[in-house]
């Protein structure tokens, strides 16, 4: 249990050290001429705010609902390929099993990015220490996640939001709407 533990803090100082250095070249909201050949544009929808980001390894945060504080977090792990289904089976066990539901697991192409959408209800165990994986959970009752992945050549992007279910069911068509705007410069 010693060497998974250490070697999950050296996974996450890789995985911060990354996103740290691909921080600065990473812009959204800007026209495909200002951005590094192969990120991804994206445009954050009406009524969604973006704030500063509260840890290394996001890249965005956007609020999409300031009333309960439900966030959009954006993640990019240059380099990194292959890894849509062990992001979706750790997803998964996030959530209780007795009450965990899927409701949206679908592969599609936009243009030539590959796009995972993921979305699931039920009992969410949050950790109370972000980057232990042993750490004790608070169990989060009528919680949803829904999850955007789009690969390029590049690396991965991850678009993840977590919150109470009426609030994430409700942006249902806001994220749809979102993920139709995803462009590569080229």
């Amino acid at each position: 249990m010693k060497k998974s533990f250490l070697a999950f803090c050296l996974l996450i100082v890789v995985l911060i050290s990354c996103a740290v250095k691909n921080v600065n070249p990473i812009k959204s909201d800007y026209s495909n001429a200002e951005l590094v050949d192969g990120t991804l544009s994206y445009t954050v929808n009406p009524g969604w705010q973006r704030v500063p980001v509260s840890s290394p390894l996001r890249v965005d945060q956007i609020i999409i609902d300031p009333v309960s504080q439900t966030e959009l977090n954006v993640f990019f792990f240059e380099g990194m390929t292959n890894a849509v289904e062990a992001n979706l089976s750790r997803w998964k066990a996030q959530f209780k099993p007795d009450t965990r539901k899927l409701v949206d697991n679908k592969q599609f192409n936009l243009g030539k990015i590959p796009i995972t959408i993921f979305s699931m209800t039920g009992t969410y165990l949050r950790p109370l220490e972000q980057l232990n994986p042993d750490s004790p959970k608070e169990e989060l009752n009528d919680y949803a996640m829904y999850a955007i992945i789009a690969e390029l050549k590049s690396g991965t992007w991850f678009f993840k939001a977590y919150g109470p279910e009426p609030v994430i069911m409700s942006q249902v068509s806001n994220f749809e709407r979102f993920v139709t705007g995803f462009k590569v410069a080229r």
